[in-house]
Protein backbone atom coordinates (compact mmCIF):
# COMPACT_ATOMS: atom_id res chain seq x y z
CA UNK A 1 0.00 0.00 0.00
CA UNK A 2 2.75 2.64 0.80
CA UNK A 3 4.34 1.46 -2.20
CA UNK A 4 1.25 2.21 -4.67
CA UNK A 5 1.08 5.61 -2.61
CA UNK A 6 4.20 6.41 -3.20
CA UNK A 7 4.12 5.59 -6.89
CA UNK A 8 0.80 7.96 -7.46
CA UNK A 9 2.57 11.08 -5.62
CA UNK A 10 6.00 10.74 -7.72
CA UNK A 11 4.07 10.56 -10.56
CA UNK A 12 1.75 13.66 -9.41
CA UNK A 13 4.93 15.78 -9.18
CA UNK A 14 6.51 14.61 -12.30
CA UNK A 15 3.80 15.47 -14.63
CA UNK A 16 3.39 18.31 -16.25
CA UNK A 17 0.17 18.44 -17.44
CA UNK A 18 -1.64 21.77 -17.17
CA UNK A 19 1.40 23.92 -15.86
CA UNK A 20 1.26 26.13 -19.43
CA UNK A 21 -2.34 27.74 -18.40
CA UNK A 22 -0.80 30.01 -16.07
CA UNK A 23 1.68 31.13 -18.92
CA UNK A 24 -1.92 31.37 -21.11
CA UNK A 25 -3.50 33.63 -18.50
CA UNK A 26 -0.83 35.53 -18.59
CA UNK A 27 0.03 35.80 -22.35
CA UNK A 28 -3.48 36.47 -22.55
CA UNK A 29 -3.36 39.47 -20.43
CA UNK A 30 -0.46 40.83 -22.62
CA UNK A 31 -1.58 41.17 -25.43
CA UNK A 32 -4.89 41.90 -24.72
CA UNK A 33 -3.02 44.81 -23.22
CA UNK A 34 -0.90 45.17 -26.05
CA UNK A 35 -3.79 45.16 -28.69
CA UNK A 36 -6.01 47.10 -26.24
CA UNK A 37 -3.27 49.95 -26.56
CA UNK A 38 -2.61 49.48 -30.25
CA UNK A 39 -6.71 50.22 -30.09
CA UNK A 40 -6.43 53.09 -27.36
CA UNK A 41 -2.84 54.80 -29.37
CA UNK A 42 -4.58 54.54 -32.78
CA UNK A 43 -7.44 56.17 -31.81
CA UNK A 44 -5.55 59.10 -30.05
CA UNK A 45 -3.67 59.02 -33.48
CA UNK A 46 -7.49 59.37 -35.55
CA UNK A 47 -7.98 62.07 -32.88
CA UNK A 48 -5.01 63.98 -33.74
CA UNK A 49 -5.59 63.57 -37.02
CA UNK A 50 -8.91 65.45 -37.14
CA UNK A 51 -7.47 67.99 -34.52
CA UNK A 52 -4.47 68.80 -37.32
CA UNK A 53 -7.23 69.36 -39.31
CA UNK A 54 -9.52 71.30 -37.69
CA UNK A 55 -6.20 73.28 -36.67
CA UNK A 56 -5.71 74.35 -40.24
CA UNK A 57 -9.16 75.33 -41.09
CA UNK A 58 -9.44 77.37 -37.64
CA UNK A 59 -5.72 78.84 -38.68
CA UNK A 60 -6.80 79.77 -42.32
CA UNK A 61 -10.44 81.34 -41.43
CA UNK A 62 -8.70 83.43 -38.55
CA UNK A 63 -5.58 84.87 -40.90
CA UNK A 64 -7.32 87.32 -42.48
CA UNK A 65 -7.81 88.66 -39.36
CA UNK A 66 -4.53 88.82 -37.79
CA UNK A 67 -4.30 93.07 -38.36
CA UNK A 68 -7.66 93.37 -36.68
CA UNK A 69 -6.27 92.50 -33.05
CA UNK A 70 -6.43 89.30 -30.84
CA UNK A 71 -10.21 89.36 -30.31
CA UNK A 72 -11.03 89.29 -34.20
CA UNK A 73 -8.65 86.39 -33.96
CA UNK A 74 -9.89 84.74 -31.82
CA UNK A 75 -14.02 85.09 -33.30
CA UNK A 76 -12.49 83.78 -36.80
CA UNK A 77 -10.65 80.50 -35.10
CA UNK A 78 -13.65 80.05 -33.32
CA UNK A 79 -16.84 81.11 -34.85
CA UNK A 80 -20.35 79.91 -33.33
CA UNK A 81 -23.61 79.92 -35.35
CA UNK A 82 -26.73 81.05 -33.90
CA UNK A 83 -27.53 77.33 -32.95
CA UNK A 84 -24.37 76.82 -31.14
CA UNK A 85 -22.48 78.02 -27.74
CA UNK A 86 -19.55 78.16 -25.56
CA UNK A 87 -18.88 76.48 -22.45
CA UNK A 88 -20.95 78.49 -20.57
CA UNK A 89 -23.98 78.95 -22.87
CA UNK A 90 -23.22 82.30 -23.81
CA UNK A 91 -23.83 83.35 -28.15
CA UNK A 92 -22.65 87.05 -27.32
CA UNK A 93 -19.44 87.14 -29.47
CA UNK A 94 -17.81 89.08 -26.35
CA UNK A 95 -18.75 87.13 -23.54
CA UNK A 96 -17.41 84.00 -26.54
CA UNK A 97 -13.67 86.37 -26.97
CA UNK A 98 -13.67 86.42 -23.34
CA UNK A 99 -14.19 82.81 -22.19
CA UNK A 100 -11.65 82.10 -24.77
CA UNK A 101 -8.74 84.62 -23.58
CA UNK A 102 -9.45 83.25 -20.29
CA UNK A 103 -8.73 79.33 -21.64
CA UNK A 104 -12.36 78.10 -21.60
CA UNK A 105 -12.92 75.15 -23.36
CA UNK A 106 -15.63 75.99 -26.43
CA UNK A 107 -17.59 72.58 -26.73
CA UNK A 108 -19.53 73.55 -29.80
CA UNK A 109 -17.60 75.72 -31.85
CA UNK A 110 -16.80 75.30 -35.37
CA UNK A 111 -14.67 72.46 -34.30
CA UNK A 112 -16.93 70.85 -32.35
CA UNK A 113 -17.58 67.15 -32.72
CA UNK A 114 -19.43 64.60 -30.17
CA UNK A 115 -15.81 62.08 -30.82
CA UNK A 116 -14.25 64.84 -29.80
CA UNK A 117 -15.01 65.71 -26.33
CA UNK A 118 -13.20 68.40 -24.32
CA UNK A 119 -11.54 70.46 -27.85
CA UNK A 120 -9.60 73.16 -26.28
CA UNK A 121 -8.48 75.89 -29.32
CA UNK A 122 -6.02 78.34 -28.51
CA UNK A 123 -5.17 81.70 -30.82
CA UNK A 124 -1.95 83.67 -30.80
CA UNK A 125 -0.38 85.82 -32.78
CA UNK A 126 3.43 86.57 -33.46
CA UNK A 127 5.45 88.36 -36.34
CA UNK A 128 7.58 86.22 -38.56
CA UNK A 129 10.31 88.08 -40.39
CA UNK A 130 10.15 85.29 -43.39
CA UNK A 131 6.28 86.86 -44.60
CA UNK A 132 7.95 90.52 -44.47
CA UNK A 133 9.19 91.85 -48.01
CA UNK A 134 12.67 93.15 -47.36
CA UNK A 135 12.49 93.88 -43.49
CA UNK A 136 12.52 92.57 -40.57
CA UNK A 137 9.73 92.72 -37.54
CA UNK A 138 12.21 94.60 -35.17
CA UNK A 139 11.64 97.20 -38.15
CA UNK A 140 8.64 96.99 -38.99
CA UNK A 141 7.33 98.16 -34.78
CA UNK A 142 6.85 94.16 -34.73
CA UNK A 143 3.06 94.10 -36.06
CA UNK A 144 1.61 90.83 -35.81
CA UNK A 145 1.48 89.38 -39.24
CA UNK A 146 0.72 85.28 -38.29
CA UNK A 147 -1.98 83.55 -36.69
CA UNK A 148 -0.69 80.13 -34.95
CA UNK A 149 -3.91 77.80 -33.84
CA UNK A 150 -3.32 74.85 -31.09
CA UNK A 151 -6.04 72.22 -30.54
CA UNK A 152 -5.90 70.31 -27.93
CA UNK A 153 -8.37 67.53 -26.83
CA UNK A 154 -8.21 64.42 -23.95
CA UNK A 155 -9.21 61.35 -25.41
CA UNK A 156 -10.69 58.74 -22.43
CA UNK A 157 -9.26 55.13 -23.00
CA UNK A 158 -10.93 51.58 -22.65
CA UNK A 159 -7.99 49.09 -22.34
CA UNK A 160 -5.20 51.00 -20.92
CA UNK A 161 -7.48 51.63 -17.80
CA UNK A 162 -6.39 48.17 -17.02
CA UNK A 163 -2.58 50.21 -16.53
CA UNK A 164 -3.99 52.63 -14.80
CA UNK A 165 -4.00 55.05 -17.80
CA UNK A 166 -7.51 56.50 -18.08
CA UNK A 167 -6.91 59.47 -20.87
CA UNK A 168 -4.31 60.08 -23.44
CA UNK A 169 -3.78 64.74 -24.70
CA UNK A 170 -3.47 64.91 -27.91
CA UNK A 171 -3.12 68.37 -29.74
CA UNK A 172 -2.13 70.18 -33.20
CA UNK A 173 -0.63 73.16 -34.38
CA UNK A 174 -1.08 74.98 -37.46
CA UNK A 175 0.36 78.46 -38.80
CA UNK A 176 -1.11 80.57 -41.30
CA UNK A 177 -0.37 84.48 -42.90
CA UNK A 178 -2.61 86.11 -45.28
CA UNK A 179 -1.69 85.71 -48.73
CA UNK A 180 -3.81 84.70 -51.61
CA UNK A 181 -5.56 85.24 -54.81
CA UNK A 182 -8.34 88.17 -55.19
CA UNK A 183 -10.87 89.71 -57.35
CA UNK A 184 -9.27 91.40 -60.66
CA UNK A 185 -8.11 94.70 -59.33
CA UNK A 186 -6.28 97.83 -61.07
CA UNK A 187 -4.59 99.56 -57.89
CA UNK A 188 -2.69 103.08 -57.90
CA UNK A 189 -0.63 104.07 -54.84
CA UNK A 190 -0.02 107.46 -54.10
CA UNK A 191 3.07 108.10 -51.99
CA UNK A 192 4.06 111.59 -50.71
CA UNK A 193 6.80 112.33 -52.10
CA UNK A 194 7.43 116.03 -50.13
CA UNK A 195 10.10 116.85 -47.88
CA UNK A 196 8.14 116.22 -44.72
CA UNK A 197 9.04 112.23 -45.78
CA UNK A 198 12.58 112.97 -45.53
CA UNK A 199 12.06 112.96 -41.45
CA UNK A 200 13.65 110.13 -39.56
CA UNK A 201 11.29 107.74 -38.40
CA UNK A 202 12.59 105.98 -34.77
CA UNK A 203 9.47 103.42 -35.11
CA UNK A 204 10.89 101.70 -38.73
CA UNK A 205 14.29 100.79 -37.78
CA UNK A 206 15.40 104.31 -38.45
CA UNK A 207 15.33 104.85 -42.18
CA UNK A 208 13.60 107.97 -43.77
CA UNK A 209 9.38 107.68 -43.60
CA UNK A 210 9.67 107.59 -47.65
CA UNK A 211 11.69 104.37 -47.20
CA UNK A 212 9.53 103.02 -44.29
CA UNK A 213 6.42 103.71 -46.53
CA UNK A 214 8.03 102.60 -49.28
CA UNK A 215 9.06 99.24 -47.30
CA UNK A 216 4.95 98.93 -46.95
CA UNK A 217 4.12 99.19 -50.32
CA UNK A 218 6.34 96.26 -50.64
CA UNK A 219 4.48 94.19 -48.16
CA UNK A 220 1.22 94.60 -49.70
CA UNK A 221 2.79 93.85 -52.96
CA UNK A 222 4.05 90.81 -51.44
CA UNK A 223 0.45 89.81 -49.77
CA UNK A 224 -1.09 89.63 -52.64
CA UNK A 225 -0.55 87.10 -55.60
CA UNK A 226 -1.77 89.25 -59.05
CA UNK A 227 -1.79 84.91 -61.29
CA UNK A 228 -5.30 83.69 -61.06
CA UNK A 229 -3.56 80.44 -61.41
CA UNK A 230 -1.46 80.04 -58.63
CA UNK A 231 0.66 76.89 -59.77
CA UNK A 232 2.53 79.55 -61.94
CA UNK A 233 5.15 81.63 -60.06
CA UNK A 234 4.42 84.65 -61.78
CA UNK A 235 2.92 86.16 -64.97
CA UNK A 236 2.85 89.12 -67.20
CA UNK A 237 0.82 92.56 -67.40
CA UNK A 238 -0.39 91.35 -70.88
CA UNK A 239 -1.58 88.01 -69.60
CA UNK A 240 -4.76 86.76 -69.14
CA UNK A 241 -3.99 84.90 -65.82
CA UNK A 242 -2.80 89.18 -64.47
CA UNK A 243 -5.87 89.50 -62.03
CA UNK A 244 -3.41 92.33 -59.70
CA UNK A 245 -2.26 95.63 -61.46
CA UNK A 246 0.01 98.25 -59.82
CA UNK A 247 0.31 101.40 -60.89
CA UNK A 248 2.69 104.16 -58.41
CA UNK A 249 2.06 107.74 -57.97
CA UNK A 250 3.45 110.51 -56.27
CA UNK A 251 3.41 114.19 -55.66
CA UNK A 252 4.57 117.21 -56.64
CA UNK A 253 4.71 115.77 -60.28
CA UNK A 254 8.01 115.39 -62.13
CA UNK A 255 9.40 116.51 -65.57
CA UNK A 256 8.83 113.65 -68.21
CA UNK A 257 8.56 113.66 -72.05
CA UNK A 258 7.03 111.09 -74.45
CA UNK A 259 9.08 109.68 -77.69
CA UNK A 260 8.39 109.26 -80.97
CA UNK A 261 7.21 105.44 -79.94
CA UNK A 262 5.28 107.21 -77.18
CA UNK A 263 7.98 105.75 -74.48
CA UNK A 264 7.48 107.82 -71.48
CA UNK A 265 11.29 109.81 -70.97
CA UNK A 266 13.01 112.31 -69.02
CA UNK A 267 13.47 113.15 -65.30
CA UNK A 268 10.70 110.53 -64.01
CA UNK A 269 13.13 108.06 -65.53
CA UNK A 270 15.34 108.64 -62.46
CA UNK A 271 12.53 106.85 -60.26
CA UNK A 272 12.64 103.27 -61.60
CA UNK A 273 16.29 103.62 -62.95
CA UNK A 274 17.76 105.27 -59.51
CA UNK A 275 19.55 108.02 -61.51
CA UNK A 276 19.10 110.30 -59.00
CA UNK A 277 17.29 113.00 -57.41
CA UNK A 278 14.07 113.97 -60.65
CA UNK A 279 12.89 117.81 -60.62
CA UNK A 280 10.06 118.84 -59.29
CA UNK A 281 7.52 120.70 -61.62
CA UNK A 282 4.90 123.03 -60.64
CA UNK A 283 1.23 121.08 -59.64
CA UNK A 284 -1.42 120.54 -62.19
CA UNK A 285 -4.80 118.75 -62.90
CA UNK A 286 -4.86 116.13 -65.16
CA UNK A 287 -7.24 115.84 -68.41
CA UNK A 288 -10.12 113.21 -66.87
CA UNK A 289 -11.32 111.30 -70.31
CA UNK A 290 -14.49 110.06 -70.62
CA UNK A 291 -15.40 106.91 -68.59
CA UNK A 292 -16.67 104.73 -71.74
CA UNK A 293 -15.71 104.13 -75.79
CA UNK A 294 -12.72 104.36 -77.54
CA UNK A 295 -12.22 108.57 -75.72
CA UNK A 296 -11.64 106.55 -72.66
CA UNK A 297 -8.50 104.45 -73.48
CA UNK A 298 -7.14 107.61 -75.91
CA UNK A 299 -8.03 110.76 -73.56
CA UNK A 300 -5.35 109.18 -70.74
CA UNK A 301 -1.89 110.22 -71.47
CA UNK A 302 1.05 109.65 -68.58
CA UNK A 303 2.15 113.35 -69.45
CA UNK A 304 -0.37 115.69 -67.07
CA UNK A 305 0.78 119.02 -68.06
CA UNK A 306 2.51 121.09 -70.77
CA UNK A 307 4.36 124.35 -70.36
CA UNK A 308 5.40 126.37 -72.98
CA UNK A 309 6.22 129.83 -71.45
CA UNK A 310 9.72 131.06 -71.05
CA UNK A 311 10.72 127.18 -70.82
CA UNK A 312 9.21 123.96 -72.47
CA UNK A 313 8.97 121.27 -70.14
CA UNK A 314 6.24 118.40 -69.46
CA UNK A 315 5.04 116.39 -66.17
CA UNK A 316 3.53 113.62 -64.46
CA UNK A 317 2.64 112.65 -61.51
CA UNK A 318 2.76 108.44 -62.50
CA UNK A 319 6.39 107.17 -61.61
CA UNK A 320 5.74 103.97 -63.26
CA UNK A 321 5.02 105.33 -66.76
CA UNK A 322 4.09 103.51 -70.09
CA UNK A 323 6.72 101.92 -72.09
CA UNK A 324 8.84 101.33 -69.17
CA UNK A 325 10.14 97.59 -68.55
CA UNK A 326 7.01 95.20 -68.45
CA UNK A 327 4.27 97.82 -68.04
CA UNK A 328 0.77 97.94 -70.17
CA UNK A 329 0.16 100.90 -71.99
CA UNK A 330 -1.47 102.98 -68.82
CA UNK A 331 1.76 102.02 -66.61
CA UNK A 332 0.57 99.20 -64.58
CA UNK A 333 2.37 96.21 -63.53
CA UNK A 334 2.02 92.57 -62.42
CA UNK A 335 5.17 91.07 -62.44
CA UNK A 336 6.51 92.39 -58.97
CA UNK A 337 4.95 88.89 -57.39
CA UNK A 338 7.25 85.53 -58.15
CA UNK A 339 6.75 82.91 -55.48
CA UNK A 340 10.42 81.81 -56.55
CA UNK A 341 11.63 84.41 -54.51
CA UNK A 342 11.96 85.36 -51.09
CA UNK A 343 8.90 86.84 -49.87
CA UNK A 344 7.36 85.87 -53.19
CA UNK A 345 9.04 89.69 -54.78
CA UNK A 346 10.34 89.43 -58.09
CA UNK A 347 13.67 91.97 -57.91
CA UNK A 348 14.73 92.65 -61.56
CA UNK A 349 10.69 94.23 -61.61
CA UNK A 350 10.72 97.98 -62.27
CA UNK A 351 8.05 98.32 -59.45
CA UNK A 352 10.30 95.98 -56.96
CA UNK A 353 12.80 98.52 -57.85
CA UNK A 354 11.37 101.18 -57.29
CA UNK A 355 9.70 100.44 -53.93
CA UNK A 356 13.55 99.30 -52.74
CA UNK A 357 12.97 95.17 -53.22
CA UNK A 358 16.28 93.68 -54.43
CA UNK A 359 19.37 95.70 -54.77
CA UNK A 360 18.47 99.03 -54.32
CA UNK A 361 16.96 100.73 -51.34
CA UNK A 362 14.06 102.32 -53.22
CA UNK A 363 14.26 104.51 -56.61
CA UNK A 364 11.51 106.44 -55.52
CA UNK A 365 13.24 109.48 -53.97
CA UNK A 366 11.99 113.40 -52.85
CA UNK A 367 11.97 115.68 -55.90
CA UNK A 368 13.94 118.57 -55.78
CA UNK A 369 11.14 121.26 -55.11
CA UNK A 370 13.41 124.54 -55.56
CA UNK A 371 11.50 125.21 -59.14
CA UNK A 372 13.43 128.72 -59.44
CA UNK A 373 12.02 131.21 -61.90
CA UNK A 374 10.68 128.26 -64.45
CA UNK A 375 7.40 129.05 -62.97
CA UNK A 376 7.49 132.88 -62.98
CA UNK A 377 7.27 133.05 -59.13
CA UNK A 378 9.83 132.80 -56.53
CA UNK A 379 8.08 131.76 -53.56
CA UNK A 380 9.30 127.78 -52.17
CA UNK A 381 7.51 128.30 -48.83
CA UNK A 382 4.78 125.63 -49.20
CA UNK A 383 5.41 122.53 -51.54
CA UNK A 384 2.32 119.71 -51.18
CA UNK A 385 -0.70 120.11 -52.90
CA UNK A 386 -2.02 115.58 -53.71
CA UNK A 387 -5.67 117.03 -55.54
CA UNK A 388 -3.78 116.84 -59.03
CA UNK A 389 -1.87 113.28 -58.42
CA UNK A 390 -5.58 111.67 -57.08
CA UNK A 391 -7.22 112.99 -59.94
CA UNK A 392 -4.40 111.20 -62.10
CA UNK A 393 -4.52 108.26 -60.57
CA UNK A 394 -8.30 108.40 -61.42
CA UNK A 395 -7.57 108.97 -65.05
CA UNK A 396 -4.82 106.06 -65.59
CA UNK A 397 -7.63 103.70 -63.69
CA UNK A 398 -10.01 104.57 -65.80
CA UNK A 399 -7.92 103.50 -69.03
CA UNK A 400 -6.39 100.11 -67.46
CA UNK A 401 -9.82 99.35 -66.02
CA UNK A 402 -10.87 99.09 -69.91
CA UNK A 403 -7.80 96.93 -71.03
CA UNK A 404 -7.73 94.56 -68.23
CA UNK A 405 -11.04 93.69 -68.77
CA UNK A 406 -10.67 93.33 -72.46
CA UNK A 407 -7.47 90.96 -71.70
CA UNK A 408 -9.13 89.04 -68.63
CA UNK A 409 -12.76 89.03 -69.88
CA UNK A 410 -13.82 89.59 -66.08
CA UNK A 411 -15.16 93.14 -64.64
CA UNK A 412 -11.90 94.88 -62.57
CA UNK A 413 -12.17 97.17 -59.77
CA UNK A 414 -9.97 100.02 -59.06
CA UNK A 415 -8.71 101.06 -56.21
CA UNK A 416 -6.54 104.31 -54.69
CA UNK A 417 -4.33 104.00 -52.12
CA UNK A 418 -3.47 107.30 -51.11
CA UNK A 419 -0.31 107.24 -48.15
CA UNK A 420 0.28 111.06 -46.66
CA UNK A 421 0.71 113.16 -43.72
CA UNK A 422 -2.13 115.42 -44.93
CA UNK A 423 0.16 118.45 -44.64
CA UNK A 424 -1.08 120.39 -47.96
CA UNK A 425 0.75 123.90 -47.30
CA UNK A 426 1.19 125.00 -50.91
CA UNK A 427 1.64 128.00 -52.12
CA UNK A 428 0.85 129.68 -55.65
CA UNK A 429 4.90 129.60 -56.87
CA UNK A 430 4.12 126.25 -57.29
CA UNK A 431 1.16 126.46 -59.66
CA UNK A 432 1.61 127.46 -63.18
CA UNK A 433 2.58 130.95 -64.06
CA UNK A 434 0.49 133.36 -65.18
CA UNK A 435 1.92 133.92 -68.15
CA UNK A 436 1.78 130.67 -69.21
CA UNK A 437 -1.01 129.82 -72.18
CA UNK A 438 -2.57 127.26 -69.50
CA UNK A 439 -3.41 130.00 -66.67
CA UNK A 440 -4.09 134.36 -66.85
CA UNK A 441 -3.77 136.20 -64.04
CA UNK A 442 -6.83 135.89 -61.14
CA UNK A 443 -8.71 138.61 -59.36
CA UNK A 444 -6.46 138.36 -56.48
CA UNK A 445 -3.01 138.38 -59.06
CA UNK A 446 -1.38 135.64 -57.69
CA UNK A 447 -1.26 133.65 -60.56
CA UNK A 448 -4.44 131.63 -59.53
CA UNK A 449 -5.71 130.13 -62.44
CA UNK A 450 -9.17 131.22 -63.92
CA UNK A 451 -8.91 129.03 -67.06
CA UNK A 452 -6.71 125.72 -67.90
CA UNK A 453 -6.98 124.12 -71.09
CA UNK A 454 -6.42 120.66 -68.98
CA UNK A 455 -9.24 121.07 -67.20
CA UNK A 456 -12.69 122.16 -66.95
CA UNK A 457 -13.53 121.05 -63.32
CA UNK A 458 -14.93 123.97 -61.06
CA UNK A 459 -13.47 124.53 -57.72
CA UNK A 460 -16.11 121.74 -56.46
CA UNK A 461 -15.89 123.72 -52.45
CA UNK A 462 -16.92 127.07 -54.27
CA UNK A 463 -16.33 128.13 -57.51
CA UNK A 464 -14.72 132.14 -56.12
CA UNK A 465 -11.24 130.46 -57.16
CA UNK A 466 -11.87 129.32 -60.69
CA UNK A 467 -10.63 125.96 -61.83
CA UNK A 468 -8.45 123.40 -60.64
CA UNK A 469 -5.79 123.47 -59.68
CA UNK A 470 -5.75 126.26 -57.45
CA UNK A 471 -3.87 127.44 -53.89
CA UNK A 472 -6.75 128.36 -52.16
CA UNK A 473 -8.23 125.13 -50.17
CA UNK A 474 -6.07 122.83 -50.85
CA UNK A 475 -7.33 120.35 -48.17
CA UNK A 476 -10.80 120.77 -49.59
CA UNK A 477 -9.68 120.10 -52.98
CA UNK A 478 -7.90 116.29 -52.24
CA UNK A 479 -11.29 115.80 -50.85
CA UNK A 480 -13.52 116.40 -53.34
CA UNK A 481 -10.97 114.74 -55.84
CA UNK A 482 -11.04 111.51 -53.65
CA UNK A 483 -15.17 111.83 -53.66
CA UNK A 484 -14.85 112.60 -57.54
CA UNK A 485 -13.20 109.59 -57.47
CA UNK A 486 -15.59 107.31 -55.23
CA UNK A 487 -18.65 108.69 -57.56
CA UNK A 488 -17.05 107.17 -60.44
CA UNK A 489 -16.43 103.36 -58.98
CA UNK A 490 -13.09 103.39 -57.21
CA UNK A 491 -12.36 102.07 -53.81
CA UNK A 492 -10.37 104.64 -51.97
CA UNK A 493 -8.19 104.44 -49.09
CA UNK A 494 -6.40 107.20 -46.83
CA UNK A 495 -3.54 106.30 -44.69
CA UNK A 496 -2.38 109.04 -42.75
CA UNK A 497 1.07 108.83 -41.76
CA UNK A 498 2.88 111.08 -39.09
CA UNK A 499 0.28 113.61 -39.86
CA UNK A 500 0.93 116.80 -37.73
CA UNK A 501 -1.44 119.37 -36.12
CA UNK A 502 -1.18 122.37 -38.83
CA UNK A 503 -0.80 122.38 -42.48
CA UNK A 504 -4.07 123.15 -44.08
CA UNK A 505 -3.47 126.19 -45.46
CA UNK A 506 -5.63 129.11 -46.57
CA UNK A 507 -9.13 127.75 -45.39
CA UNK A 508 -11.04 130.61 -46.53
CA UNK A 509 -14.27 128.07 -47.64
CA UNK A 510 -15.60 125.74 -45.53
CA UNK A 511 -18.87 125.11 -47.44
CA UNK A 512 -19.65 121.64 -49.40
CA UNK A 513 -23.10 119.46 -49.23
CA UNK A 514 -21.20 116.49 -49.24
CA UNK A 515 -21.13 114.48 -46.28
CA UNK A 516 -17.61 113.96 -44.57
CA UNK A 517 -16.48 111.12 -42.42
CA UNK A 518 -14.72 113.26 -40.20
CA UNK A 519 -16.90 116.68 -40.14
CA UNK A 520 -16.02 119.94 -40.02
CA UNK A 521 -17.76 123.34 -39.29
CA UNK A 522 -14.70 125.90 -39.47
CA UNK A 523 -11.55 126.49 -41.69
CA UNK A 524 -9.80 126.18 -38.11
CA UNK A 525 -10.83 122.67 -37.47
CA UNK A 526 -9.46 121.40 -41.33
CA UNK A 527 -5.96 119.30 -40.10
CA UNK A 528 -4.02 117.14 -41.77
CA UNK A 529 -5.65 113.94 -40.55
CA UNK A 530 -8.75 115.17 -40.82
CA UNK A 531 -7.99 115.77 -44.64
CA UNK A 532 -6.83 111.81 -44.82
CA UNK A 533 -9.73 110.58 -43.47
CA UNK A 534 -11.87 112.31 -45.45
CA UNK A 535 -9.75 111.16 -48.46
CA UNK A 536 -11.05 107.68 -47.65
CA UNK A 537 -13.92 106.78 -48.87
CA UNK A 538 -15.42 105.86 -45.13
CA UNK A 539 -14.23 104.73 -41.90
CA UNK A 540 -13.44 100.86 -43.29
CA UNK A 541 -11.55 102.39 -45.73
CA UNK A 542 -9.21 104.65 -43.31
CA UNK A 543 -5.47 103.76 -41.86
CA UNK A 544 -4.27 106.15 -38.84
CA UNK A 545 -0.04 105.03 -38.58
CA UNK A 546 0.81 105.13 -34.87
CA UNK A 547 2.17 108.29 -34.70
CA UNK A 548 -0.30 110.04 -36.99
CA UNK A 549 -2.57 112.88 -34.48
CA UNK A 550 -5.59 114.07 -33.96
CA UNK A 551 -7.07 111.09 -35.73
CA UNK A 552 -10.63 109.18 -34.96
CA UNK A 553 -9.43 106.29 -33.48
CA UNK A 554 -12.43 105.09 -32.22
CA UNK A 555 -14.36 105.24 -35.48
CA UNK A 556 -11.46 103.43 -37.78
CA UNK A 557 -11.62 100.60 -34.87
CA UNK A 558 -15.29 99.60 -35.53
CA UNK A 559 -13.06 98.18 -38.81
CA UNK A 560 -9.96 96.75 -37.74
CA UNK A 561 -7.35 97.08 -35.14
CA UNK A 562 -6.63 100.88 -34.23
CA UNK A 563 -3.37 100.07 -32.32
CA UNK A 564 -1.97 99.11 -35.80
CA UNK A 565 1.99 100.12 -35.02
CA UNK A 566 3.50 100.50 -38.78
CA UNK A 567 3.03 100.86 -42.53
CA UNK A 568 3.87 97.62 -43.11
CA UNK A 569 0.64 96.43 -40.38
CA UNK A 570 -1.37 99.23 -42.14
CA UNK A 571 -0.43 97.77 -45.94
CA UNK A 572 -0.45 94.26 -44.53
CA UNK A 573 -4.35 94.76 -43.41
CA UNK A 574 -5.26 96.45 -46.81
CA UNK A 575 -3.95 93.46 -48.48
CA UNK A 576 -5.65 90.88 -46.61
CA UNK A 577 -9.11 93.46 -47.70
CA UNK A 578 -8.09 92.99 -51.05
CA UNK A 579 -7.28 89.27 -50.93
CA UNK A 580 -9.57 87.58 -48.81
CA UNK A 581 -7.16 84.41 -48.85
CA UNK A 582 -4.51 82.41 -46.55
CA UNK A 583 -1.69 80.40 -46.66
CA UNK A 584 -0.13 77.50 -43.98
CA UNK A 585 3.57 77.84 -43.32
CA UNK A 586 5.86 75.80 -40.96
CA UNK A 587 5.20 76.54 -37.35
CA UNK A 588 9.04 76.74 -37.17
CA UNK A 589 9.05 79.36 -39.31
CA UNK A 590 10.84 82.82 -37.52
Amino acid sequence: MKTIDKSFVQRALKDQRGQVLPLVALGMVLFMGMAGMTIDVGQAYIVRSQLQSAANAAALASATSVYQGPTAVLLAAVPLSASQYDASGNTSPSTIASDITAGTTVSKGANYSPRLPGVTTTATTTCVTATLAGTTCANSHTDQNVVRITESASVPTFFMRVFGINSLSVGATATAYPNGTVTPYNIAIILDATPSMNQTDSNCGGVSAEQCALNGIRQLMSTIDPCANLSLGSCAVTSSNALVRISLFSFPNVSASVSSSGTVTGDVTKDYTCGGTPQGQPYTLPVQPPSTGAAATAGYSPIKYTHSGSSTYTATYQVTPVGAGNADANGFFSDYFNTAYPSNMYPSSILSEETGYGTTNGCLTQPNTNYGSSTGNGSNAGVTYFAGAIYAAQAALQAEKMLSDSITGLSSKNVIIFVSDGQANTYYGQFPPATSTESTTSSLGEGGITTNTYSTTKNLINSTYGVYPDWHDPCQQAMMAAQYAVKNGTIVYGVAYGSETYGCTDNTVVTNTTAYNETFSSASAILPCTTIENIAQDWKHFYREGSALDCDTAAMAAYHNAGLNSLNGIFGSIGTSLGPGARLISNTTN
